[in-house]
């Protein structure tokens, strides 16, 4: 990341599992972008609005990865597969097989998420 976007190691922050707590602290003391970097599962786990992304305290929803799948073109079947996938990675790469990608999977309408998350996001959201 720090070659990517040409900046020093100072400016990472390892959140662990604690997403909640970085996404707290950022709305009270705000910066000008906040990029979250992750594993698909950790960021779905967010997406789908849980603050914990630790395996003993939040799990990936996959009925809400087939919903998302969907989104981006998926079928009815595949979206079944996904939903009864044993991983989240599982479900990643079932969507690679069918060239669905998932850069193109949009998350539902901010009224009915449980939280506004997403791989990357401006810090000043209410």
């Amino acid at each position: 990341m720090t070659t990517l976007y040409d900046l020093p190691e100072i400016a990472l922050l390892d959140m662990g599992d604690f997403a909640g707590a970085v996404l707290k602290y950022v709305r009270r003391h705000p910066v000008d972008r906040l990029t979250i970097c992750g594993g698909f599962a950790k960021l779905s786990k967010l997406a789908a609005g849980h603050l914990d992304l630790h395996s003993a305290r939040s799990q990936v929803d996959k009925a809400f990865l087939a919903d998302l799948a969907r989104t981006g073109g998926a079928s009815d079947a595949l979206a079944t597969e996904i939903a009864g996938a044993n991983t989240g990675l599982a479900a990643l790469r079932l969507c690679e097989a069918a060239a669905v990608p998932s850069a193109t999977w949009s998350p539902p309408a901010p009224a009915t998420r449980p939280s506004p998350c997403c791989a990357e996001h401006r810090s000043r959201w209410t």
